[in-house]
């Protein structure tokens, strides 16, 4: 008996608190305009679980319009700093490797044999040549 009466004191503190919280918001709108009332009534009906409203229309090529400045924009912002770091990176990468003259056919240390073209796998004879000895040191 008197566990269920522990729940039902925390089931209602926790009730009452949500309509202190309801109650101090709805005060603290009074002191806006009535514009920006409807507007918190708005958010608040969202937080107790209502759909928020529909986006406004906007015709399609100003929506473009706006999604392409904002790229730019944010472009612009990021591209002063990533030309400073990747001018630096680049001179201390090229200075430390050494160079390297053509891939081969896959002689890497990627672990695949041969090579993907058109969805059909290439062999050279010198790889065909590796398999079959391989093949043959197996026996």
């Amino acid at each position: 008996m008197k566990g269920k009466s522990d729940e039902d004191c925390l089931f209602l503190e926790q009730v009452l608190d949500k309509l202190y919280d309801f109650e101090v918001h709805r005060f603290g709108i009074t002191g806006y305009k009535k514009e920006q009332q409807r507007v918190f009534e708005q958010d608040r009906a969202v937080m107790l679980g209502a759909r928020p409203p529909k986006k406004q229309y906007v015709n399609y090529k100003i929506l473009q319009q706006q999604i392409k400045e904002k790229k730019q924009k944010d472009k612009q912002e990021v591209d002063p700093d990533l030309k400073k770091k990747k001018k630096k990176k680049n001179n201390s990468k090229d200075k430390n490797k050494p160079s390297t003259s053509g891939a081969g056919s896959g002689s890497g240390p990627s672990g695949q044999v041969g090579r993907f073209k058109n969805g059909m796998l290439i062999l050279s004879p010198k790889e065909i040549q590796k398999i079959k000895g391989s093949k043959k040191r197996g026996r």
